[in-house]
């Protein structure tokens, strides 16, 4: 556990391990002044985090997971049994969203529209903060602008290497495909990649970028692919394992 004094009573414990079933567990404590309410959160990668208000004591952290011991150890069963992790987005205070691999937790607040990540934080003012709905849209919007500015740099920047321009570039929210290329030589560009590492976003971009000269799956177009990105094969495997949590 924990724990620093600083004249006074017992102030921000940042984490600690605790014990379910047998089993230690580490986890992380978040205080935020606007909370109420302790609650403990358990990520689909695994993650355990305290939720607690300003200033709560170590005690009363203590006591929490003490209570909530079994559905810990239960919900890290399940999740660690499944084959395929999935979660469902819920737009609301302190969720996690991640922006080329770096985690932003979500601070909704009434003002003029905007997004704008900075120190951690993924800060969204909309004018009906308890609207989740217009939530949505604005990160989802947001998204598409950090794609477009993340992505096109990067398609220039291969098109040259690979000697494949394309017609157009378009940015969509997909359910499966990270990115497709046409006949019509025009590139499609899930928004979510652009929560992925970069190397990840580069393997997709080089992947579709070589379609342009091969549209198929042949020994020539992975020959095409490591040409340009010889390390691709950690990077899609990494994507396939991590991509489960690129979700809006």
């Amino acid at each position: 556990m924990n724990a620093r004094t600083i004249g006074g009573p017992p102030l921000l414990r940042t984490g600690g391990t605790c014990c379910c079933r047998g089993r230690s567990i580490p986890y992380t404590v978040q205080y935020r002044p606007r909370r109420k309410h302790l609650a403990v959160v358990v990520h689909p990668d695994l993650r355990v985090e305290v939720l607690v208000p300003e200033r709560t004591r170590g005690a009363a952290i203590d006591r929490l997971l003490v209570e909530h011991e079994g559905w810990i150890a239960k919900t890290l069963a399940r999740l660690e049994a499944s084959p395929t992790r999935t979660f469902s987005r819920v737009y609301l205070e302190e969720e996690t969203f991640l922006l080329l691999g770096e985690r932003y937790r979500l601070s909704v607040s009434r003002g003029p529209p905007s997004v704008t990540a900075t120190d951690g934080r993924l800060l969204v003012e909309i004018r009906e903060p308890v609207d989740r709905s217009a939530v949505r849209s604005a990160v989802i919007a947001w998204y598409r602008e950090q794609a477009a500015a993340v992505i096109l740099p990067l398609v220039d920047r291969y098109a040259a290497v690979t000697g494949g321009g394309a017609q157009k570039v378009r940015f969509k929210l997909l359910r499966k495909q990270w990115g497709s290329c046409s006949s019509k030589k025009n590139l499609n560009f899930n928004i979510r990649l652009v929560m992925a590492p970069l190397p990840q976003i580069e393997y997709i971009v080089v992947h579709e970028l070589c379609h342009l000269g091969c549209m198929d799956h042949s020994p020539r177009f992975w020959k095409r692919v490591a040409a340009v990105l010889p390390g691709y094969p950690d990077a899609r495997q990494h994507l396939r394992e991590q991509g489960w949590e690129y979700q809006l």
